[in-house]
């Protein structure tokens, strides 16, 4: 007869195997979540995110960029680290910058330089420095900066609180 955990317990009435099992993947799962400021290095997964510094608002990156009548540009530089083992990608589409509004704006990926991210990797052990640019409202805040990779079954997201 396979034992079961008390009802009371908060994954209910599972068979002690799979109530253990569950157990590891959820606290798996809450090392993936990281939260920090400016400057310091933030750890979820095997990724270390170190935001070195923010601009806003930020000048143009070129005289070709330039934001849209209302808005403005809002710049971070920023190392990412790999204390793992797999090649980890680093790509744009993973940052988002939340503002005051409530707005989810994403990574300016029009910007040409070698500096500016579009997608990357970090192989195990090693790092990459690369800047991104914002286009937000400027009559918002820039409160977090978010960095959730899209990879099926990861639920790997680093928090930068701005204010």
């Amino acid at each position: 007869m396979e034992k079961f955990l008390s009802p009371g317990n908060r994954l209910g009435r599972l068979p002690l195997g799979a109530a253990l099992l569950l157990s590891v993947i959820l606290s798996a799962c809450a090392s993936n979540q990281g939260t920090g400021g400016v400057g310091q290095p933030i750890t979820a997964g095997d990724y270390v995110l170190t935001v070195t510094a923010m601009d806003n608002p930020a000048q143009s990156p070129d005289r070709f960029t330039n934001p849209k009548t209302g808005n403005r540009f809002v710049k971070f530089d920023f190392t990412m680290s790999n204390r793992g083992n797999l090649v980890l990608p680093v790509w744009a589409s993973y940052f988002t910058l939340r503002s005051s509004g409530g707005s989810d704006n994403r990574v300016r990926t029009d910007v040409s330089g070698e500096q500016y991210l579009k997608q990357r990797v970090v192989q195990p052990g090693g790092s990459t420095q690369a800047t991104i640019y914002f286009e937000m409202a400027a009559n918002e805040r820039p409160e977090r900066l978010i960095f959730a990779p899209a990879i099926a079954g990861w639920r790997t997201e680093i928090a930068v609180n701005l204010s």
